[in-house]
């Protein structure tokens, strides 16, 4: 992957090993020196990897314990024929209210006559009909 930064090329590899279960759900990342050896890489390139990887909601760490993998929910649909949804970050209060880690952006669904609906975006998607 010539020309691509190594931080991305790191979270790249530890995307594929989540995303075909070689690394599961509730598994523990091997821990930063690890990752530095097996891509020779330094500490700052690593942890730049994770910051990604939990940015998009494949990851938590626990200081002090790990990172590890994020049990993926299973997604609800939610129909773009019935008013307009908007993507964004959330603010403070709603990422505490939804229990959202950094990074997983919110949709915001919003119908005539109705107030918003705030959802997270790692269990909703917005269906498209047809």
């Amino acid at each position: 992957m010539a020309g691509v930064a190594r931080y991305y090329q790191i979270a790249a590899d530890l995307r594929e090993r989540i995303r075909s279960r070689r690394l599961a759900p509730g598994e523990r990342l091997p821990y930063e020196p690890d990752l530095m050896h097996e891509h020779d890489a330094g500490r700052a390139t690593v942890r730049r990897a994770l910051a990604l990887l939990r940015s998009e909601g494949l990851v938590a760490t626990r200081h002090g314990f790990g990172t590890y993998v994020r049990q993926q929910r299973d997604l609800t649909p939610v129909p773009a024929s019935a008013g307009a949804v908007l993507a964004r970050m959330p603010t403070v209060e709603e990422r505490e209210h939804l229990g959202l880690t950094d990074g997983v952006p919110v949709l915001v669904w919003s119908r005539t006559g109705e107030d918003d609906q705030v959802l997270p975006a790692d269990r909703f998607y917005v269906e498209i009909a047809p």
